[in-house]
This record gives C-alpha cells, structure tokens and sequence, in this order.
C-alpha cells in the first residue's frame, strides 16, 4: 500500500459518516480504484490520486449523498448514543466511589487491642556486639 492511499484514505474515514462496516466497504472500494490508477499513472502521487479521485472531503460528500441522509442522521445518533452512556457509566463510577468514600470514613470501626508486642533496641558503643 502506498503513503499516498494511506494519506487519502485516512482522510477519507474521517469524512465518512456511517457505520463502521459501510465505511469499509467504501474504502475498499476506494482502494481498488487508487490501486488502479497509480499503477498506471506510478508518478501520480498525491495530487494525481486527488485530481483522479477527486478530495477526501469530495468523495465522501458523494458517498453520503449516494447513500442518503438518513445514514448520517442514524449514524450520528448511535454515536451520540453510545457516548451518553459511557460518559454515564462513567459518572455513575465516579458517584458510587465517592459515595462509598464517605459511607467507609463515616463508619466507626471498632478495633479491639488483644496484646501488644514491644521490640527492644539496645544501643551499644561501636565495635560491641
């Protein structure tokens, strides 16, 4: 795989707006096409993918279009989904340690002393054992 298709399908993806197993298939498509055109343009570069492709932000303009606005809109929404409940799960974790904080500091622990142990260090002058 070239850096150029690697640059421009990087692009691509971000552009994309769809979900995860769509936005593959439109790549690999892509992919075909630019394996395509820069074997037989091999000093295209970059700017000869774009010029044959069109830009990241073109190509994905038409694939959206292609595949309607509805895929957006239901793409957008599972995401903004799935981002309200982590941040959710997050904040629930962040209120049930804290809480659990103050529940365990609250508490009165009782602690019963059974026995004590002493250690005895006797200091002696240097060169006695």
């Amino acid at each position: 795989m070239t850096s150029e298709w690697k640059t421009y399908a990087r692009a691509l993806s971000r552009q994309l707006q769809c979900p995860r197993a769509k936005k593959q298939s439109l790549l690999e498509d892509t992919r075909r096409l630019a394996e395509d055109y820069l074997a037989e343009n091999p000093g295209g570069g970059y700017d000869g993918l774009t010029a044959f492709l069109g830009s990241p932000e073109e190509l994905a303009r038409s694939y959206q279009d292609a595949m309607g606005p509805e895929t957006a809109k239901q793409y957008r929404r599972q995401r903004q989904g799935l981002i309200g409940l982590v941040l959710g799960l997050i904040i629930l974790f962040l209120i049930a340690t804290i809480w659990y904080n103050i529940e365990l500091r609250s508490r009165q622990h009782d602690v019963h002393i059974t026995g004590e142990k002493a250690i005895i260090v006797y200091e002696t002058e240097e060169g006695e054992n």
